[in-house]
């Protein structure tokens, strides 16, 4: 079952985004074993049961969300979840910047990032409807194929 462990306790930045106060959790049973180790291994904060942990004092700005998604929905139906997309791309940002940087490893993090998050809008509460996951899903894997491309082009 995927689940958050709390509410989001932080302070309200504008427009949009948190700093946290207190570290976000989330947990999901959903991923493999290779796509846990492998966000282990770029530097995301993951336990090999598959809970996330994002640390206190984090800012996000909900940047990693493009602008199409507040279209669809408001950012306090899914601030935990974009507050979690944001550290992944934190993170992901992080690595290809690093000297480990691999462009298939990288491009495979981004995925199972993405995968996350949709796992963790599955889980906000209240809900959002079915549809509406759907299409941020594929908003951000689109608008994600951006910074794909800059990798991609780092590791030529």
């Amino acid at each position: 079952m995927e689940e958050f462990s709390d509410l989001l306790i932080g302070e309200r930045l504008e427009p949009k985004g948190w700093k946290l106060h207190k570290s976000l959790k989330f947990s999901t049973q959903k991923l493999k074993e290779d796509e846990l180790k492998l966000l282990l291994e770029i530097g995301i904060d993951v336990s090999q049961t598959g809970k996330f942990s994002v640390r206190t004092g984090f800012q996000s700005r909900m940047k990693s969300i493009p602008k199409g998604v507040w279209a669809v929905v408001s950012v306090e139906d899914i601030a935990r979840a974009a507050v979690l997309h944001d550290y992944f791309y934190h993170v992901l940002r992080e690595y290809e910047s690093s000297d480990r940087f691999v462009q298939s490893k990288w491009k495979k993090a981004r995925e199972v990032c993405d995968k996350v998050f949709l796992l963790a809008l599955e889980a906000t509460e209240p809900p959002v409807a079915s549809w509406k996951q759907k299409a941020i899903y594929k908003i951000i894997r689109s608008a994600g194929s951006k910074h794909a491309k800059k990798a991609k082009q780092k590791g030529d």
